[in-house]
C-alpha cells in the first residue's frame, strides 16, 4: 500500500505508562515513522504479519487519519485533515537492542493493519464522543474483547490541536530518548504532500493486559457511528465474524499469520 505513515507515541493517558512503562506527561511524547519510504509494511490486506524476533506483541487498534501536507523551505507548515479509518499499529514490547520506538514497530511487510474503507472528513469536530472504537480479538473459537470502547474525544488531544501539535512536532522533534528527528524522514520521503497518522491507541481490557498476540489469532478492529448505529448490535456482528462498512460502521479483520 503507497502510503507514508507516521504514529503519535502516547496519545490516550495511562497507554505509555502501561504498555511501554515509560513516564508520560499531559501531551504525547513524540512522533514516530512507521515506513518511510517502504511501501509494503501497510496492509489492508486479509492478513497481518506476527514478527520473527522480539517478545511480548500487542495490537494497537486506532484511529487513523489521512492528511494534505504543506511545507514552506524546507518545513512543514499546514497539515489539513481529509479522511478518517482505523488501523491496527502492532508493536514488539521486547526486542533486544532497540533504544527507538520506531524500531519495534515495523518488521517485515504487512506488519500495519488499515481498514480499506474510510469516512471523508470535512470538520473534524464532527468526531465526538459519538464515535466508538472498538477491538476484539478471536482466539480458540473464543471473542475477547482487546482495549475498552473508546472514543476521539478520549484522546490527549485530537482536533486542531493535535493539528497544531504535530506541525510543530515535525519541524522540531530530535533523535532524543525514544525519539527520532522526524523532519529527516520526511525529507528522505521527498517531502510527501499526503501522509496517514496512526492517532494512538488505547489501554487494554484485563485480557488484552495479560494476553499477548500470537499466530492464528484474528483481529477485528471497527469505528462506529453510535448516531447512527447501535453498538452492541456492530459488536454482536462482528462476533459472527461479519465486516460492515457503511456510513455508520467502517470494519475490518486480519489474522495473524
Amino acid at each position: 500500500m503507497k502510503c507514508f505513515c507516521l504514529g503519535i507515541i502516547g496519545n490516550f493517558s495511562g497507554h505509555l505508562s502501561g504498555a511501554e512503562k515509560v513516564e508520560e506527561s499531559q501531551l504525547p511524547t513524540g512522533l514516530f515513522a512507521i515506513n518511510g519510504l517502504n511501501e509494503d509494511l501497510v496492509t489492508a490486506g486479509d492478513s497481518i504479519r506476527f514478527p520473527n524476533k522480539g517478545s511480548n506483541i500487542q495490537a494497537e487498534p486506532e484511529f487513523v487519519l489521512k492528511f494534505d501536507v504543506a511545507y514552506d523551505n524546507g518545513l512543514v507548515t499546514t497539515i489539513t485533515p481529509k479522511a478518517i479509518t482505523v488501523g491496527n499499529d502492532m508493536t514488539i514490547r521486547k526486542l533486544e537492542g532497540a533504544t527507538k520506538i520506531d524500531a519495534r514497530k515495523a518488521w517485515d511487510k504487512e506488519c500495519k493493519g488499515l481498514a480499506s474503507h474510510w469516512w471523508d472528513v470535512s470538520d473534524l469536530n464532527e468526531y465526538n464522543e459519538n464515535f466508538k472504537l472498538v477491538s476484539v480479538v478471536k482466539r480458540d473459537g473464543e471473542y475477547k474483547n482487546y482495549t475498552p470502547i473508546a472514543a476521539p474525544s478520549e484522546l490527549k488531544i485530537f482536533y486542531q490541536e493535535m493539528c497544531d501539535w504535530m506541525v510543530d512536532t515535525l519541524n522540531n522533534q530530535k533523535s532524543e530518548g525514544i525519539c527520532s528527528n522526524m523532519l529527516e524522514s520526511l525529507k528522505e520521503a521527498d517531502f510527501p504532500e499526503e501522509i496517514i497518522v496512526f492517532c494512538g491507541a488505547p489501554n487494554y481490557t484485563d485480557w488484552g493486559t495479560h494476553n499477548f498476540i500470537q499466530p492464528e489469532d484474528e483481529i477485528f478492529i471497527a469505528m462506529v457511528n453510535t448516531q447512527k448505529a447501535e453498538l452492541q448490535n456492530v459488536v454482536s456482528q462482528i462476533q459472527m465474524g461479519n465486516v460492515i462498512n457503511d456510513e455508520s460502521v467502517i470494519s475490518y479483520t486480519q489474522k495473524v499469520v
